[in-house]
This record gives C-alpha cells, structure tokens and sequence, in this order.
C-alpha cells in the first residue's frame, strides 16, 4: 500500500511498479524487492485488495498530508538477496 502525493491524479493509474531494497554494511547482506502490476485506488474501494491495504499503517518519509491510498494488484514479483561478495 502506498500513499501518493495528493496532487497525484489516481484516475490515469493502470500499470504500476514499487521497488523497496535495503543493504546492512554489518553483515554485507542485502535484498531487493520489485512488485510490478495493476494500480488500485483503495482509499474507500471494497474489495479484497483495497479491504487488505487498508489495514496497513505506512508512514510517510516526506512531508504533507496524504489523502488516497494506492494498492498493487500483482501480475509480476521479483526480488532477490545478495552478499557484498557478489
């Protein structure tokens, strides 16, 4: 689920992608996560996909009220995890 900016027109959302990595210099190991699909305007929509994203609590790094939120319906996802060694 993903809160868009406010002056973001959901209306024209058909196919969407999210990619979330994370690397931990302690360990050397990292991982990255691309879900690819069907963008669902799930502010106040009642199906399985809007009911789900709804109980999740994001929390916004940048500033500024948030007014719709965003689902993926997924047709692609892809990740992967790896070592600083390669």
């Amino acid at each position: 689920m993903y809160e868009p900016d406010p002056n973001t027109n959901i209306d024209e959302l058909s196919n969407v992608a999210f990619e979330i990595d994370d690397y931990e210099p302690a360990t050397g190991v990292g991982w990255s996560l691309l879900v690819q699909g069907v963008g669902v305007d799930s502010t106040s929509a009642v199906d399985d996909v809007s009911w789900t994203a709804r109980g999740a609590s994001p929390h916004a790094l940048a500033p500024g009220v948030r007014i719709h939120r965003l689902a993926i319906r997924p047709t692609q996802l892809t990740g992967r995890r790896f070592t600083a060694s390669g």
